[in-house]
């Protein structure tokens, strides 16, 4: 109940607030999409006309009529993302170097905010992964746009369990839903060749690892988080403070997983996703 007063706080109040442009263009949005969660049939994605988003936290260029619009928006995912900040923040005041990994970065919808919040702080790197070509080149742009080429690195790459070729199946509608899972896609019959790499065999995520102390895990790859997690074993292993967030609500099963291997969830602040940290992290 406490999340859905939340939900509904964030969506009439702070994005009312913190959304600069195209302000009551998005207002609209989001009231448009509240009512089709009431109406099935209701198309919100009639009212995202617009191709750019500025608020309080970044700059975002976006999809026209697609999912683009709701996740650069203030409130998406809020409690979630105020959770990463503080846990970044804790890390950087101990004086240790944090490494973000970004993996199922889409249009930079968590990175840029996270990168953004603490720009004027050292000691945060972040790698983006994105294997969509459509996603990955926004993503570069929105980069550019926020000024934030010297803090974040974005890779054209999915991870998985083995390193080669794959397709991924493409929804139309909301790109960040795109998946190695056709069943997770929406049904589309649309796919796209992708290059897949282990985390294990990431010789950018290796180099990066060596400059950091801690390392940050975000797992948003649309039911395949487990095989991402199981082809970065020696990498993880290598990292004595590992912590974790990841979607649980498309495959299930990812919670038991990380259970059966020494994670342990600490905080669960939304239906969409969970932290973790390694039991042996100090």
């Amino acid at each position: 109940m406490l999340f859905y007063i939340g939900y509904f706080y964030r969506k009439f109040v702070t994005n009312a607030f913190e959304i600069a442009r195209p302000r009551w263009a998005a207002y609209r949005l989001h009231l448009a999409y509240v009512a089709s969660k009431l109406w099935k049939s209701f198309s919100w994605q009639t009212f995202a006309t617009f191709d750019a988003i500025t608020t309080t936290e970044a700059h975002y260029f976006i999809r026209p009529k697609t999912f683009d619009a709701i996740c650069a928006s203030p409130d998406y995912e809020r409690p979630d993302i105020e959770l990463t900040k503080q846990l970044i923040s804790t890390q950087l005041k101990r004086g240790n170097t944090v490494l973000y990994m970004d993996i199922g970065a889409n249009i930079g919808c968590y990175g840029i905010r996270l990168a953004n919040a603490f720009r004027n702080t050292s000691g945060l790197s972040i790698l983006a992964y994105e294997p969509y070509p459509g996603s990955y080149e926004l993503l570069q742009k929105n980069i550019m746009a926020n000024q934030l080429s010297g803090r974040i690195k974005a890779l054209n790459l999915a991870l998985g369990d083995v390193t080669g070729n794959a397709q991924l199946w493409i929804n139309e509608k909301d790109a960040g839903s795109n998946s190695l899972r056709p069943e997770s896609a929406a049904a589309s019959s649309a796919t796209a060749p992708v290059t897949v790499s282990r985390l294990d065999d990431d010789e950018t995520a290796w180099a990066a690892r060596r400059q950091a102390t801690v390392l940050f895990l975000k797992l948003d790859c649309e039911g395949t988080e487990i095989p991402v997690l199981q082809g970065g074993q020696r990498f993880l292993s290598h990292s004595s403070h590992v912590m974790l967030m990841v979607e649980d609500c498309v495959d299930r099963q990812v919670e038991t997983f990380l259970a059966q291997h020494q994670w342990e969830r600490f905080a669960k602040l939304t239906p969409y996703n969970s932290f973790w940290r390694k039991r042996s992290a100090s």
